[in-house]
């Protein structure tokens, strides 16, 4: 036997003999902690929640929202004030006020401009592109102001003579909006042996059972799996560019991807401006007025990053104490119908101010560290503003929700979401020579989205 063999010899039993052979168990806690907490996914749950999804068997689906019925003119360049009594001819905003050679404003139409001063449509010329319409000045007295190039003016009313004939009939169109379900898959892998081989904690810090750390791999995949849903539903864009890299090589096959909440409102939608910070109630007013021009529902889910969300609970405090503000459970009889398991079980929280109940939830998602909290976005200072409920498809008749998702099915077979396991290791029947076992997930899915006008995104 070889001298640096040699185990046993004359010394007492003390830490630092016995902690050289490796016998003490290690004080190691058997709680994983879960320092980052659920790391911010919350909106794919939150429409879960809400049941704002519904089966498509198509990749693409659509529906269609009602057009404005009522129109406003704009002046195609800077018009001189008229004299008093006298008409004044304006040639129409090409880009605006005509659509499919058409235009909307009809003789004897009565526009009424910003001071008040009203005036009849008395004479319409010209061929599409350009169309002059001539306003007389209904009131002995009054001349026509100057108007603005781009300057919007409003048909207050109509005005007709005795005996005449009716006007030319008017057509009020419609939206379509289209949007794709994606593939989103995620996979866990882990080896035969590491399967068999036992870690010191067996939970973590939310109590959920950890006995070989491969399951914690599993957990860590359905939480990949829900921030890249989240991100498809929030941040996704059209897959537009025809390159070829954007086509699989394996299967020969285009990517296909779907529009989020945020590019949808950015193209549909409203934007509000704020000084982080500084955020006012009269800015919140600001919102809310904007709302109210839209006709947007009584109901409003605000999802905010954490830097807003601070910004409005600041700006609104002080006025709690007033008799039309309230920022109780009691409003969730407005938004939930009198449910606040499901209130509580989604994280609002809500204010009845003016009328309107506005329903606040942080999404974390906005200022995770790895996301889109990271170094150079401001996410955790936006907020994404939308009315809560449904619009009828004005070609099937069909509700659709303003916001929510669509999932691939067909039949009882749902691929809303899918998980499966291909054994080559671990119990059951091995299905793979390789020595692995294999957690995969799979999801087919896309964001739908109605009413993108009444929706606001509020950013610095």
């Amino acid at each position: 036997m070889a001298a640096s063999d040699l185990n046993s010899f004359a010394a007492e039993y003390a830490s630092d003999i016995v902690s050289t052979f490796d016998i003490d168990k290690p004080e190691v806690l058997n709680t994983l902690f879960r320092s980052k907490g659920d790391q911010g996914v919350g909106f794919f749950r939150t429409i879960d929640s809400l049941g704002f999804k519904s089966p498509v068997s198509q990749d693409e689906y659509s529906h269609h929202e009602e057009d404005w019925i009522h129109e406003t003119i704009h002046a195609n360049a800077l018009t001189a004030a008229g004299v008093a009594n006298a008409p004044v001819d304006i040639v129409l905003q090409a880009s605006t006020d005509i659509r499919l050679n058409k235009y909307y404003p009809r003789l004897w139409d009565i526009v009424m401009f910003p001071d008040g001063v009203t005036a009849s449509v008395t004479n319409i010329s010209g061929t599409v592109p350009v169309i002059t319409v001539q306003l007389t000045p209904n009131q002995l007295g009054d001349n026509i102001p100057e108007i603005a190039a781009g300057q919007e003016l409003i048909i207050m009313s109509a005005a007709f003579s005795e005996g005449s004939d009716q006007p030319e009939s008017a057509f009020a169109g419609t939206y379509k909006y289209t949007n794709n379900v994606q593939i989103i898959k995620e996979r866990m892998t882990v080896t035969g042996t590491e399967m068999t081989n036992r870690k010191w904690f067996d939970k973590d810090s939310d109590g959920r059972a950890i006995n070989a750390y491969y399951v914690k791999g599993q957990l860590d995949a359905d939480y990949r799996m829900n921030l890249k849903i989240d991100g498809a539903l929030l941040f996704g864009r059209k897959t537009t560019n025809t390159n070829a890299a954007l086509v699989d090589s394996s299967t020969q096959r285009v990517i296909k991807s779907t529009e989020g909440l945020f590019p949808y409102v950015e193209s549909n939608g409203n934007i509000v401006n704020y000084t982080p910070g500084s955020y006012s109630v009269a800015k919140f007013n600001e919102t809310a007025k904007l709302l109210d021009k839209e006709f947007a529902s009584r109901n409003i889910a605000c999802f905010n990053g954490i830097d807003l969300n601070i910004d409005i609970e600041d700006a609104l405090v002080d006025y709690f104490a007033t008799t039309d503000i309230n920022y109780t459970k009691s409003a969730y009889s407005q938004m939930f119908g009198g449910d606040e398991g499901l209130a509580a079980s989604v994280g609002f929280k809500c204010l009845t101010k003016a009328g309107r109940t506005f329903a606040f939830k942080q999404l974390g998602i906005l200022s995770h560290a790895k996301l889109y909290g990271a170094s150079g976005y401001d996410y955790s200072k936006q907020g994404i503003w939308c009315p809560v409920g449904k619009k009828k498809d004005t070609k099937t008749q069909n509700d659709v929700p303003t916001f929510g998702c669509r999932y691939k099915a067909m039949g009882n077979y749902s691929r809303m979401m899918e998980s499966w396991q291909i054994n080559g290791a671990g119990n059951g029947q091995k299905v793979i020579s390789k020595d692995v076992n294999n957690y995969d997930l799979r999801t087919h899915i896309g964001a739908h989205f109605a009413a993108g006008n009444q929706m606001v995104i509020v950013k610095p």
